[in-house]
C-alpha cells in the first residue's frame, strides 16, 4: 500500500534554503517581520538521477536542493520555545473546575522562572505554554520544579496527552523530562495536577523543549531569496529570478529552471553558471525554427527533460508546447497559438499535435520513450503526444470533481490540472488539479 508523508514544509526556518528539509517554511507566502515572504508559492519539483530533490518556490524567486532521502540523518530543527521560562504566554486552566491559579514571574538562581499557587485546585488543573513545533518531529521535552504539591509535566502532541509519572514537590529543584512525536501543531507543554489539591505552589524554571527529525539537508541553487530581478553569466546562487515556476534536471545534473516572469528559460551546468537557454524576456511568439536564445516565450511555467537532452517547454500563454532540438532551435510541439478545445482528427485528438489547440498548458513530463504529456489546464484535460499525433488520456473536458473514482478516466471531471508526472517505472500517469487532489490514471499507454 502507497504512503505519502511531508518530507518539507510547515517549519520555522523563514530565511530560505540552507537548513534542514522538515524546518523549512513553504507555507504560502506569509508576510513576516520586514515585509517579507517566506519560501511559499512552490510550483516547480524535480529529482535528479542521484536522488537529489529540486524547488522553485516561486514568490521567494529561488530554487532550491533537498539532498537525496538515502544520506538523511537525525537532525535537531529550530523551534520550540522562543523566549524564557518566566516570559513565555502561560496559561491556566482546569478540566474539571476552576483553574483558581495565580501566576507571576519569578528567578530560581537567577534564571528566568514562573509561579503559580492557588488553593482549593481541582484534579487536572494545568499551567501551559504553547511552542513552535512541526508534524512528525520527535521532541524532547525536559522542565525543572519546586514547591509544594503534586504535579506531573506532560505533552499534549496533537492527538493524546504523553506524561510523566507524578512528583511531590519540595524546596530543592527537580527535572521532569518526557520523549514524544508531535501528531499535529496545536501542541501544549503543561504542568499538570493529578489529583485535587487544597494548596499549590509551583516554581517552573528550566522549561524546554528540543525537536528532531531524520531529514536532509538543503541549499540554495539559483535566485537570491525575496530579490526579483534578472542577470546572467553569475553563480546561479547569486543571480535573480522572477516567479519561476519549473524545474528540471537531465542525465548530466543541468538544471533548467522555467524563468516564468522574466520570459526566459535558465540553465545551470556543471559550473554553476547560470545563463540563458531561451526566451528574450519579452512575452510574444515569433515563430518557430529560429535559435532558442532568440524565441519569444509568454508565461513558460512547465518544463520536462528526456533522455536525449530534449528539453520541453509548456509555452503558457502562447497556448502550446515547445521543445529545444539538439542545434540549439525552437520548435512547436503541440497547439496552434489560438486556445481552443480539443476537437477530431487533424484539430484535435488522433491528429497532428501541431494543429491542436490547447488552452492555457501549465504541466508537462516525458517519460525514457519519449512520450509527452500536457496538462491542458483550462481545456480540463491531460493529452498526450506520441508520434507527433495526440490524444486525451484523462477528463472529459468538463470542470468538476465528478467521475474519477474507479471509472474511465476519458469520463472524469477535472478542476483545471495544473502539473502531471509519469512513473516510468509502470507507466501510470499522476495529476495534480485545482481540486486540491492527486489523481492517478492507470497505464493510460
Amino acid at each position: 500500500m502507497a504512503t505519502i508523508s511531508t518530507i518539507a514544509g510547515d517549519g520555522s526556518d523563514r530565511r530560505g534554503f540552507g537548513g534542514p528539509a522538515a524546518g523549512l517554511d513553504l507555507r504560502q507566502a506569509v508576510p513576516i517581520a520586514g515585509g517579507k515572504s517566506v519560501l511559499g508559492d512552490n510550483h516547480g519539483i524535480a529529482v535528479d538521477a542521484a536522488g537529489r530533490i529540486y524547488v522553485a518556490a516561486s514568490a521567494a524567486g529561488v530554487v532550491g536542493r533537498i539532498a537525496a532521502p538515502s544520506s538523511w540523518s537525525d537532525q535537531e530543527l529550530a523551534g520550540g520555545f522562543g523566549a524564557p521560562t518566566g516570559q513565555l504566554a502561560w496559561k491556566a486552566t482546569s478540566a474539571t473546575g476552576p483553574a483558581r491559579l495565580l501566576l507571576k514571574p519569578a528567578t530560581v538562581d537567577g534564571r528566568s522562572a514562573v509561579r503559580f499557587t492557588g488553593t482549593d485546585v481541582a484534579a487536572n488543573t494545568w499551567l501551559y505554554a504553547v511552542p513552535s513545533v512541526l508534524a512528525g518531529a520527535r521532541v524532547d521535552c525536559c522542565v525543572g520544579v519546586r514547591g509544594s504539591g503534586t504535579v506531573y509535566l506532560g505533552f499534549y502532541n496533537g492527538a493524546e496527552d504523553v506524561r510523566t509519572a507524578p512528583v511531590v514537590l519540595t524546596g530543592s529543584p527537580q527535572t521532569l523530562a518526557l520523549t514524544t512525536t508531535v501528531s499535529g501543531a496545536a501542541c501544549q507543554f503543561q504542568i499538570r495536577t493529578p489529583s485535587a489539591q487544597p494548596a499549590l505552589d509551583v516554581t517552573v524554571f528550566d522549561a524546554v523543549v528540543r525537536q528532531h527529525q531524520v531529514t536532509g539537508a538543503t541549499e540554495q541553487v539559483a535566485g537570491v531569496m525575496n530579490s526579483i530581478g534578472y542577470d546572467d553569466g553569475l553563480p546561479a546562487a547569486r543571480s535573480h529570478l522572477n516567479h519561476p515556476h519549473g524545474v528540471a534536471v537531465d542525465a548530466h545534473g543541468t538544471v533548467y529552471i522555467a524563468d516564468t516572469y522574466n520570459n526566459r528559460i535558465r540553465m545551470i551546468p556543471g559550473d554553476g553558471t547560470i545563463r540563458t537557454l531561451a526566451g528574450t524576456g519579452t512575452a510574444g511568439y515569433n515563430g518557430d525554427g529560429i535559435r532558442a536564445e532568440r524565441a519569444q516565450l509568454n508565461h513558460p511555467c512547465g518544463i520536462a527533460v528526456d533522455a536525449s537532452g530534449t528539453l520541453y517547454i509548456a509555452d503558457t500563454y502562447n497556448h502550446r508546447v515547445r521543445c529545444i532540438t539538439a542545434d540549439g532551435r525552437i520548435r512547436t510541439v503541440a497547439g496552434t497559438g489560438t486556445p481552443g478545445r480539443p476537437g477530431h482528427s487533424g484539430a484535435g485528438d488522433g491528429g497532428a499535435a501541431a494543429a491542436a489547440p490547447l488552452n492555457t498548458p501549465h504541466g508537462i513530463d516525458v517519460d525514457d520513450a519519449g512520450t509527452l504529456y500536457i496538462a491542458d489546464t483550462l481545456n480540463n484535460v491531460v493529452r498526450r503526444v506520441h508520434g507527433g499525433r495526440i490524444t486525451t488520456v484523462a477528463g472529459s473536458g468538463s470542470f468538476g470533481t465528478t467521475g474519477r473514482d474507479g471509472g474511465p478516466a476519458l469520463s472524469a471531471a477535472l478542476a483545471g490540472p495544473f502539473d502531471v508526472a509519469v512513473d516510468r517505472r509502470s507507466g501510470d500517469l499522476y495529476i495534480v488539479e485545482g481540486s486540491q487532489a492527486v489523481l492517478r490514471v492507470t497505464a493510460p499507454a
